[in-house]
């Protein structure tokens, strides 16, 4: 037996050196694919892959508004799942998930960060203030963190204090080039503008005025700016920004959306300069839709010197920009011109059905009985045949408004609206029948009639 321990001992020290050896070798080859397979996950990318069970369960989540459920899932190791939890919070808007999402803005991956930053400034608190400057990186000469740097900018906007809204209008540093950001600084301003309780600073506007007119300034950034100053109640803009909003208008040549946004923004400062533009661009303006919006902003100025300039438009060979004339009368129109509207529809039986149905539209609601009977019967009688011949059920629905202008239409309106087969025409009636009843001279028009104008069985009180 003895002899037989120096073999066993010569085929066991090789073994559990074999041991040792796998032993080190699972140590060294399983720990860091685990660690490997881990940072893959948190520092990846985030893969909205609707087959997934887990992406479909977090926006069942999303949907439910289950805020536990997803609070859980905003540390989760999958960067996909912390993203959908985080952008959640911008739908369900829970002030509960501020201290859960506020870490999420130091995230590794920017998505995430992103998503945080912009479901902070959704919710709205104040609360949300700090958290957002704090995670802006002031930094970032390499530019790296651009697109971060402007969510949280609108996000400031959509929760911050007067003091935040002077600190960002004031930035001056941004140059042509950082386009995310200047982007972010505007829509933060506007942010600020169009919350329910607005904060309006005269810098933020002055700032707004200055990009606008400034053509260095990257269009979408421009664009923002241009729709804050159309859009923003409560700000004034004076001659000599009017000058410089002009000036934008005239720069912004392959701009078309920055212009009519310009045209909105003009309309508000209700100046000679403003009008002198406006005047001047709607001859030259080639695009339909900034065409559109500079006649209706010419509404706001006084009609004698907007009418000539706007019934040239009346014959402008594309349709929108026609129509848009059009409407102007029937929104701005005076008793002066009652007849000329009527006239012109006579004297051009070509035009779109649409478009004659506005101006006897404006006709109706600018003669009276008292002063033109004949021509009132006339128009109302030509939009009842207008109504009769048309198989647009949209035009028809635009005749029954122009027959409401005269309230003793009431009757006819209930008897051809309620019994056309279109759903439009319905409503249309409904509603027409309602702004009779609306109209501030009802007493004056119907009488004691007023007390129960019958239409069949639908009976009109006040």
């Amino acid at each position: 037996m003895p002899p037989l321990l120096p073999m066993r001992l010569k085929i066991f020290v090789p073994y559990c050196a074999l041991l040792a050896t796998c032993y080190l070798l699972l140590n060294t080859a399983c720990q860091p694919p685990e660690f490997n397979q881990k940072k893959e996950i948190e520092h990846g990318e985030v893969n909205l892959d609707l087959r997934n069970k887990k992406v479909q369960l977090l926006y069942n989540l999303r949907d439910k508004r289950h805020t536990d459920s997803l609070l859980l899932f905003l540390n989760d190791r999958d960067v996909t799942l912390r993203y959908l939890a985080a952008l959640s919070f911008a739908s369900v808007r829970d002030t509960n998930a501020i201290n859960s999402l506020a870490p999420l803005l130091q995230d590794p991956v920017e998505d995430v960060r992103i998503a945080a930053a912009f479901s902070l400034g959704q919710i709205g608190s104040p609360k949300c203030e700090q958290p957002l400057i704090a995670a802006f990186f002031s930094k970032d000469s390499l530019s790296q963190h651009q697109r971060f740097n402007a969510v949280v900018l609108e996000a400031v906007g959509k929760c911050g204090s007067r003091q935040s809204l002077r600190q960002i209008a004031s930035v001056t540093t941004y140059t042509e080039t950082d386009t995310l950001l200047l982007e972010g600084q505007c829509r933060a301003i506007l942010r600020f503008a169009l919350r329910d309780s607005a904060i309006i600073e005269a810098s933020a506007t002055q700032r707004m005025v200055d990009y606008v007119g400034n053509e260095r300034i990257p269009v979408p950034a421009r664009l923002v700016a241009a729709y804050y100053l159309a859009r923003a109640k409560e700000i004034k803009i004076d001659s000599a920004q009017a000058v410089t909003i002009g000036l934008g208008f005239v720069r912004a040549i392959n701009a078309p959306e920055v212009r009519a946004q310009i045209a909105i923004a003009l309309s508000k400062s209700n100046t000679s300069p403003a009008f002198g533009m406006l005047s001047k661009v709607i001859k030259t303006e080639k695009d339909w839709r900034v065409a559109c919006e500079i006649i209706k902003t010419l509404g706001e100025f006084p009609y004698d010197t907007a009418r000539v300039l706007v019934a040239e438009k009346l014959y402008d060979p594309n349709p929108h920009v026609s129509r848009a004339a059009a409407d102007f009368f029937v929104k701005n129109g005076k008793p002066q011109d009652g007849q000329w509207y009527a006239r012109m529809v006579r004297d051009n039986p070509t035009w779109p059905a649409a478009m004659q149905i506005a101006l006897y539209h404006a006709a109706n609601k600018n003669l009276t009985f008292w002063g033109d009977s004949t021509a009132k019967s006339d128009v109302n009688w030509r939009l009842k045949q207008l109504f009769q011949q048309s198989k647009n059920p949209y035009d028809r629905a635009a005749c029954l408004a122009g027959l409401a202008e005269y309230g003793r239409n009431h009757t006819w309106i209930h008897q051809f609206g309620f019994n056309d087969p279109a759903l439009a025409v319905k409503m249309a009636a409904t509603e027409t029948l309602v702004s009779i009843m609306m109209r501030k001279d009802f007493w004056a028009h119907f009488g004691e009639a007023g007390k129960r104008c019958s239409s069949g069985t639908l009976q009109l009180y006040t």
